[in-house]
Order: structure tokens, then sequence, then C-alpha cells
């Protein structure tokens, strides 16, 4: 049994590593850059039997790996629960809207009054109609949704 101190360098470490030995880790953080690295060492260390002391406490690295599987359990369980929780508000939300209560969604844009007017003279005069859009800060979805319907209630006019 050695004692090792991980330092910087783990490639390094892991072919000094050997089965019984006690690998001394100032904290997680410092040893694992994320949680699927600080899994990958922990199993690492598990198979190999090398026992991790964190700040003088020390714990077999199959304890760590139960403690991470917990964590990842609790974590998937709060994530269902949001879920479901979302999902049992939209379906309020809907019922009331059914009922005639409230409004929901994303309120639809205003358009200017003169719209098809200004529209319309830009293309007439071969105005860029983005000019036009910035001017009434809609979005560019909206503002070329709206030109669409427009081109195609044009169409079906004639």
């Amino acid at each position: 049994m050695c004692v090792r101190r991980y330092e910087d360098n783990w490639g390094e470490l892991k072919g000094k590593l050997m089965e019984r030995d006690v690998l001394e880790v100032l904290s997680f953080s410092a040893f694992a850059q994320d949680e699927s690295d600080l899994e990958e060492k922990l199993r690492y260390c598990g198979e190999k039997d090398i026992h991790i002391q964190v700040k003088d406490a020390r714990i077999t690295p199959d304890v760590y790996l139960d403690i991470l599987y917990l964590m990842k359990r609790e974590e998937k369980k709060k994530r269902e629960e949001q879920k479901k929780a979302q999902y049992e508000g939209i379906v309020k939300a809907l019922e009331k809207k059914k009922e005639g209560a409230g409004s929901y969604g994303r309120p639809r844009a205003s358009l200017p009054e003169d719209f098809r007017e200004q529209v319309e003279y830009c293309q007439k005069n071969h105005i860029p109609l983005e000019t036009y859009r910035r001017r009434t800060s809609l979005k560019k979805a909206t503002f070329y949704k709206y030109v669409k319907v427009l081109q195609s209630e044009h169409e079906h006019t004639f």
C-alpha cells in the first residue's frame, strides 16, 4: 500500500497507481473537470481497489459511485416532477381557455395602420422592405410573414 498525492496529471499518475494504494485528493473539483470525468476516475479506482482520501476522509470509490448514482437519480426525479407540474399547468390553462377565461400564449404583434400602403409603396418604388421593417420595430419573421399574407391576398384578388 502506497499513499499517492494527485497533483495535476491523471495519465501519469494512473500508470503509477497500484492495487490497494491510497490516493490523496484536495477536492473533487481539483480531481475532475466535470461529472463524467469524476465518474470515469472513480470507476477506475474502484476496479483497481484504490482508496481515495479527500481532505482526511477515507471513502472507497464504490461509495462515491453510489453517491453519484443517488445524485443523478434525484436530479432525474426533480426534472420529471417539473415536467409533470408544467404539463398540469398547461392542461389547466387550456381548460380555462376553453371556458373563455383569460388569454394565453404570446400576444399578436400589432401592425401599423398604414402597413399595407407602406409595403406597396416600397415595392412599387423599389425600396428595400428591410428599411420599412426597421421603422416598424417588428421582428424579421413577423414582418415578412405579414408581407407574405398581403402578397397572397393580392394574388387572390385578381
